[in-house]
């Protein structure tokens, strides 16, 4: 008996079941039954009348209960203590079924609304299976099977092929595929190798990987992602405040208005006192708030949910709601629609005794211990055939370049200021592109040449273009871009791509005056969103109506002053974000109007006498039902990339 009572307790579903175990025959006893054996009708009432008051009891007790409690507390104009009066008052006049049917209905009105938020919670706390609890970590010369919380940054972590990344970590030996569509929603394999930054939570799929621990679990990535996304579930958007206090407001004055249509009628028109109870009952059944109490939070949570699945991070109903207004979105430069990396465009070789391999192979010889972003861009540029200089006595030129030299030359790589100091006149170059010079000193001649110029230029991402029209088809009307990078670099990227404003040379302090002046020039009921991903982006996205951090690339800062957060890092997710968005809230005013508009029409035909409280439990129950089901519709639907 203690199981069945502790079960009935906390399981919705088996009071369900046993309140249809007693309704069911009570409908038979009711109302079939009697056709065929009319002459046992007394007998049929009073098991029709057991039935109805036993699956009352199981479907309605906990209800009556919380409502009991809710006035214990002095707060008892809850839908909770609607429904109680209502149907005790529904019992008084002989309807045992309605009775019974208003507070089975919510029942299965309430388990349909939990399975479906339980549904679109699922792609959320899923991420806590993600990461194992325990690591291989090299210690004391051996393997060792630690828990994930001990790990120190720093330490070797093996990796084998089937487990997932316990923590961030930077691959250190392997080439292998990693699968991070639990994390990104991306549903090819990427290819690794030494190197490369793994999140964790992504999975290993084919050989085992060397890495080396970047955070320790409480930072890593999969560790902030779930502690952001339970403050997201905490976080309520206007509308769902709204209708919170709509609703504290509402409930007091619907029993108001019952208790007005059960006495002025019959004190002042002659009506009849037992038939304007009747139609107060129902007024109070059809005006239980359900369907917007329950079904608007549902739509944004829902919505969350699947942008969650998708790689897309957004901090509460409040950041989804209000990106779904943005009108006006600026971007951060590097790193958000470039690569952020320096490519080399052009190698000009200037000096017709060495050729475009000799120059290359000198400039990477002079970089060969340097791990600047020029140095970097050089060695992607191609490996070069050696020269048969050998280089030596390296030395770092600060704000200048780098200086080599061999048995007969100097040799010098560097900017624009070091050539003038070596009496050289830089050549004019693209303004577009950044330029390193390489020149050649002769100790026993007073001029040095000039050899090559290396011309340089951050990459606009491939993606950046298409993502930009897809804004444009979901009415951005303003396009921007700001930028640290020297203003004709901005100006020239910018143009590219058909944004409708740029700046550039701005320190963090500038931007954040610029975006200041986007906010307070915006359009009445619009919204300024900013994408950026580096530290100082982190003003500019505390201070927008809706910050966008771009994660994968991004600081951690940056994630934290956000109101959302690409774990994919592409840019695609932010169209595809902003379609999700306007879809939530389509739904979430689909439901509020839905309701409403029922409940107006129901409570008419019930002061009109026509329908009953089955009607009423249709606009209560019903409404809620269906209302949960279109809520649904945000999660069922899944390619959110082509929606306009």
């Amino acid at each position: 008996m203690a199981d069945f009572i502790q079960k009935y307790r906390s399981d919705r579903l088996f009071r369900i079941r046993w309140a249809l175990a007693f309704f069911i025959p009570g409908v038979l006893f009711s109302k079939v039954l009697p056709i065929f054996w009319p002459q046992a009708q007394s007998i049929w009432d009073w098991l029709s009348l057991i039935s109805f008051l036993l699956a009352y009891i199981v479907a309605g007790l906990p209800v009556v209960r919380r409502a009991y409690q809710q006035v214990r507390q002095r707060s008892w104009m809850t839908e909770h203590f609607l429904m109680s009066i209502a149907t005790f008052g529904a019992m008084y006049l002989g309807a045992w079924a309605e009775a019974a049917a208003v507070m089975l209905f919510y029942e299965v009105g309430e388990y349909a609304q939990s399975v479906a938020l339980d549904r679109s919670r699922k792609s959320i706390s899923d991420l806590m299976d993600l990461a194992p609890d325990t690591s291989l970590v090299m210690r004391d010369g051996n393997w060792q099977e630690v828990d994930s919380s001990e790990v120190e940054v720093g330490e070797t972590l093996l990796l084998q092929a089937g487990a997932r990344v316990p923590l961030d970590v930077t691959v250190v030996e392997g080439v292998g595929e990693v699968d991070t569509s639990a994390l990104t929603g991306e549903a090819l394999p990427r290819q690794v190798q030494a190197g490369d930054v793994l999140l964790s939570g992504t999975l290993n799929l084919q050989t085992a990987l060397t890495c080396r621990v970047d955070k320790s679990l409480d930072d890593s990535t999969l560790s902030k992602i779930i502690e952001l996304s339970g403050e997201a579930s905490l976080r309520k958007g206007e509308t769902e405040r709204l209708i919170s206090r709509f609703a504290r407001y509402y409930t007091p004055i619907v029993v108001a208005l019952a208790v007005l249509i059960f006495l002025l009628p019959p004190l002042f028109f002659g009506g009849d006192w037992m038939d304007w109870f009747r139609r107060s009952l129902n007024l109070l059944v059809i005006s239980c708030p359900c369907a917007l109490v329950l079904s608007v939070p549902l739509a944004y949570f829902a919505g969350i949910g699947l942008a969650s699945s998708r790689g897309i991070l957004i901090k509460g109903g409040d950041a989804l709601e209000n990106f779904a207004h943005t009108k006006t979105m600026i971007f951060d430069k590097t790193g958000t629609l470039t690569t952020g990396l320096l490519e080399v465009r052009e190698i000009q070789v200037l000096d017709p005794d060495y050729s475009q391999d000799q120059v290359l192979s000198l400039a990477l010889d002079l970089e060969r211990a340097s791990s600047h972003l020029i140095a970097e861009a050089l060695r992607r540029a191609g490996t070069a055939s050696p020269t048969a200089i050998a280089l030596d006595s390296l030395t770092e030129l600060p704000g200048l370049g780098v200086k080599g030299a061999d048995d007969q030359h100097h040799y010098y790589l560097g900017n624009a200021r070091l050539m003038e100091s070596l009496g050289l006149a830089a050549p004019h170059t693209d303004p577009a592109m950044s330029a390193v010079f390489l020149a050649q000193e002769d100790p026993d001649q007073d001029q040095a040449r000039l050899l090559a110029v290396f011309l340089l230029a951050d990459e606009v991402k491939d993606t950046a273009p298409g993502v930009i029209q897809q804004l444009r088809k979901l009415d951005i009307q303003h396009l921007g871009m700001m930028s640290g990078d020297k203003t004709s670099v901005v100006e020239k990227e910018a143009k590219a791509l058909g944004l409708d404003s740029w700046a550039g040379d701005l320190l963090p302090q500038d931007k954040l005056a610029k975006l200041e002046e986007y906010l307070q020039n915006k359009p009445q009921g619009t919204m300024v969103s900013f994408v950026g991903d580096g530290i100082n982006d982190t003003p500019s996205l505390a201070i927008a109506d809706i910050g966008i951090a771009m994660a994968d690339v991004g600081s951690d800062a940056a994630v934290q002053a956000a109101d959302m957060v690409l774990i994919r890092d592409e840019l695609e997710a932010i169209p595809e974000a902003l379609a999700i968005s306007r879809k939530t809230n389509r739904i979430a005013l689909q439901n509020i109007g839905f309701s409403l508009a029922i409940k107006i029409l129901v409570v008419i035909l019930s002061l009109f006498s026509i329908g009953g409280m089955w009607i009423a439990i249709f606009a209560d129950v019903g409404v809620t039902l269906l209302a949960v089901a279109n809520s649904f519709r945000i999660v069922v639907r899944k390619n959110y990339q082509k929606l306009a």
